[in-house]
């Protein structure tokens, strides 16, 4: 199944996606296309529900990070822009007469105490928050998850007499790190036999697949319940409980997750 996971992001979860943003506005519609393309790629390509939602939602939330790597960008570039301020020449407004150099440098002044003032205003106004909220593509792309999940919901509510889904090495280590943020402790990273001991010990199996996940959560938002579950594979509410179960700190984890949001 992971060739053909790979095989169907590669050729059609872009196409779906691009069609699933022309349909955002519209969450009845788009949810109807949703469970249309994935018996579609049932039909096709032997998908399960869950292999269709997981790659869908994995691509989503790459080009969410994509527009997250273009806001970083403007507000790099602002930042530069007002650290060489001083090394910035700006034009000089065409005259009748030749400004003389005192002239020069006074236009100059004014014109940079301008760009300053406009930059500085720009960087300061330019939360993440305000960025989706003018980027029209980023809230729909945020909708297509919420409508996956929602669908996610209701699929586990229809098989809720099946079995819970066990905890993989990637819930253990999701569980460790979370509880070493949630208590202020250090995640240990990149300290390989500290870590297999720890994954040995919460998991009960070799640490080795524990260690590779926690390398890997090293460059995820754990604090995005969307990009978890693009890494897991599944719904968040279904990930938490999960997450909770494994938690040394449940108490203490669970006023984490109400601080963050979660």
């Amino acid at each position: 199944m992971n060739q053909n996971i790979t095989a169907m992001t590669q050729i059609t979860f872009h196409s779906i996606i691009n069609t699933a943003l022309l349909k955002a506005n519209d969450r009845g519609n788009l949810k109807s296309y949703i469970i249309r393309q994935s018996k579609i790629a049932e039909r096709d390509a032997f998908y399960t529900w869950d292999d269709f939602s997981a790659g869908l939602i994995k691509d989503v939330t790459e080009k969410m990070q994509g527009l997250e790597f273009e806001f970083n960008l403007w507000k790099k570039f602002l930042s530069n822009e007002i650290n060489n301020i001083d090394y910035k020449t700006f034009s000089i407004p065409s005259s009748p007469n030749s400004p003389t150099w005192p002239e020069i440098r006074e236009n100059q002044k004014i014109q940079k105490e301008k760009y300053l003032k406009k930059c500085s205003q720009e960087l300061e106004s330019g939360t993440i928050n305000n960025f989706k909220n003018h980027r029209n593509e980023y809230r729909r792309l945020e909708i297509i998850i919420d409508v996956v999940n929602e669908i996610n919901n209701k699929n586990s509510n229809v098989v809720s007499d099946e079995p819970q889904r066990k905890p993989t090495a990637k819930h253990h280590a999701l569980a460790y790190i979370l509880d070493c943020d949630a208590n202020g402790r250090n995640r240990l990273e990149g300290q390989k036999k500290r870590l297999e001991v720890i994954g040995k010990k919460r998991s009960g199996k070799s640490g080795n697949t524990f260690y590779k996940a926690c390398n890997e959560l090293q460059g995820i938002d754990i604090n995005s319940g969307r990009k978890i579950s693009a890494w897991l594979g599944g719904d968040w509410a279904n990930i938490k409980s999960i997450i909770l179960d494994l938690s040394e700190d449940r108490k203490t984890l669970i006023e984490y997750f109400e601080k963050k949001q979660l």
